[in-house]
């Protein structure tokens, strides 16, 4: 990262999982949730690059995130992020579905 000041990436790699869901499918096999929801922040925490995720939107109604990845050996700066993320639209409601 020498030549950038931060690395964008998404928080998760889909949308928030429905209430209940353990499995998502995947063109080319299925995984859990919980390994699902580490794969783009886990690499960030073995690490200790400061990261920050932030919501930025919705899909289908599900939110989706961002994550904001400083560089190594640094210490967290604020910049102002955490206090602007309140700007975000309030999420709509959120409905329950059935498993099965």
């Amino acid at each position: 990262m020498t030549g950038a000041d931060v690395l964008l990436t998404p928080s998760l790699p889909v949308a928030a999982p429905y209430i209940g869901q353990d499995r998502l499918e995947w063109a080319d096999g299925e995984e859990t949730v919980p390994d699902a929801l580490i794969r783009f922040p886990a690499p960030f925490n073995i690490t200790g690059q400061p990261a920050l995720s932030l919501p930025c939107g919705f899909d289908a109604g599900r939110p989706v995130g961002i994550q904001i990845i400083g560089r190594p050996s640094t210490k967290p700066r604020s910049s102002g992020w955490e206090q602007r993320s309140n700007r975000f639209p309030a999420p709509p409601r959120i409905q329950r579905r059935e498993a099965g």
